[in-house]
């Protein structure tokens, strides 16, 4: 309770570590979903920054939002690339092994993390 609250049982040994990969490929995909929309905003004539703004108070607001909006003018510098890329991979490779889908969850997160690793090393 120390790091975390709730404290929830999720399942047998190693859910947690399950869930750990799970958030952060949901937090991957809707990152890129704020990039993208942000950079929709701009191309049609918003102020991005304004946009995050109002798109803050709303109901498309998001942990991933608040990233984006911090980091300002994109995602070319994002710091976390490679652990993410890394937690993706092992969510891959557990879902190969148990015959589940990531769906559109991993199709995105997927996407995502091919559009940072092409701008560069993190």
């Amino acid at each position: 309770m120390t790091f975390g609250d709730p404290v929830v049982h999720l399942g047998p040994l190693g859910s947690g570590q399950l869930a750990k990969l799970i958030n952060n490929a949901l937090m991957t995909a809707q990152l890129g979903l704020a990039d993208d929309a942000l950079r929709l905003g701009a191309g049609l004539g918003m102020d991005a920054a304004a946009l995050a703004d109002a798109l803050s108070h709303g109901s498309g607001n998001s942990f991933s939002l608040g990233v984006r909006r911090r980091m300002g003018s994109g995602l070319a510098h994002f710091p976390a690339t490679g652990l993410l890329r890394k937690d993706l991979d092992i969510l891959t490779a557990v879902g190969t092994g148990a015959a589940v889908d990531l769906g559109a969850l991993g199709a995105a997160a997927e996407a995502v993390l091919g559009r940072l690793e092409s701008q560069g090393p993190s």
